[in-house]
Formats: C-alpha cells, sequence, structure tokens
C-alpha cells in the first residue's frame, strides 16, 4: 500500500468517527451538528470515490513545461536594440 493510500483510509476512518461522534444525541446545537455531518458526508463520499479502484492514476510531470522549454517573461525587444 502507498503512502497515498495510507492517507486516504486515515481520511476515511477520521470522517466516519466524525460522523459517528456527532450522530449521537450531544450537548451540541442542531444546525451546528447538522452542518459538521452535511460536510463530513460529502467529504466521505468524495474520499471513497477518488480513491476507489476504478479511478485511474495519471502520472506527475517531473518538470514545469513552461520553466523548462520557455523563458517565462520574453522581453519585449531584444537587449541589443535598447
Amino acid at each position: 500500500m502507498t503512502p497515498r493510500d495510507e492517507n486516504q483510509h486515515d481520511s476515511v476512518r477520521a470522517l466516519q468517527d466524525l460522523i459517528s461522534a456527532f450522530s449521537g444525541p450531544h450537548w451540541v446545537h442542531p444546525a451546528y451538528v447538522e452542518h459538521v455531518l452535511a460536510h463530513a458526508a460529502d467529504l466521505l463520499d468524495a474520499a471513497l470515490i477518488l480513491g476507489g479502484p476504478e479511478r485511474k492514476r495519471t502520472p506527475t510531470l517531473m518538470w514545469p513545461r513552461s520553466a523548462v522549454f520557455e523563458i517565462p517573461n520574453p522581453l519585449p525587444v531584444p537587449p541589443a536594440a535598447l
């Protein structure tokens, strides 16, 4: 298992713990509970979709394209013309 996958599993576990902690009867304002549970459920759904086996991972470029082959901000006129 790669470190990214381990982090994904840790995030899923933390979100599941958060949902279970706010699901029971507590001394928390109901609007806050609804807010936390809605966002935690959305994040959990996104984490499970992103970490799924059907998702293909694309390789990361090692070099930024513009920095390797181009001058980031070329001068408008050649220096000799100034």
